[in-house]
């Protein structure tokens, strides 16, 4: 897996679109200091306008994962709300591809009213940061946990990335 610091790579050969995209990413990244969440499955339907307190936040709601995917590729997230249970695929499914084969590392909450056996906890904990039950309570340390991962991620990248750097390995593609 990739460290934090890293955006994203390209595998050669590279179209000019995946380019395009990969600088978007940066861009996204570097854009003013806002934090992005993505709030995935029916917890779409809850009102986040307690997120105001955590300061300049977008919250960008998709009901799929397909919808989230696409999402992720052509933006990176603070953090990912989830519910656990998805209209095409079990919350599990989607965060081991997540993990494994796109190699996205970015915090998962999961944030859902579902009942979670120990087995599909112990699932659970594999890929996600954090699990909150859905109560009278649960929305005030959802945005304290989103504010530690966006925090996080936003130290990351303003300490550690003052420059973006494009690499390349091989000298015959230089000119």
């Amino acid at each position: 897996s990739m460290p934090k610091s890293i955006i994203g790579f390209l595998k050669k050969p590279v179209d000019i679109k995946s380019i395009y995209k990969t600088l978007s990413k940066i861009e996204s990244v570097d854009s003013k200091g806002s934090k992005q969440i993505l709030v995935v499955g029916n917890c779409g339907n809850e009102d986040f306008s307690k997120f105001t307190q955590l300061g300049q936040v977008k919250i960008k709601k998709v009901l799929t994962a397909k919808d989230a995917f696409e999402e992720l590729e052509i933006q990176v997230y603070g953090c990912i709300i989830l519910d656990i249970k998805l209209s095409d695929t079990s919350g599990v499914d989607f965060m081991m591809k997540l993990r494994k084969e796109l190699d996205i590392q970015t915090p998962i909450i999961i944030y859902t009213d579902e009942e979670i056996n120990s087995e599909e906890v112990d699932d659970i904990n594999k890929y996600a940061e954090t699990i909150i039950l859905k109560s009278q309570k649960s929305k005030d340390r959802l945005v304290d946990e989103a504010s530690l991962f966006l925090h996080d991620v936003h130290r990351n990248f303003s300490n550690k990335m003052p420059v973006q750097n494009i690499v390349e390995d091989d000298t015959n593609s230089l000119f």
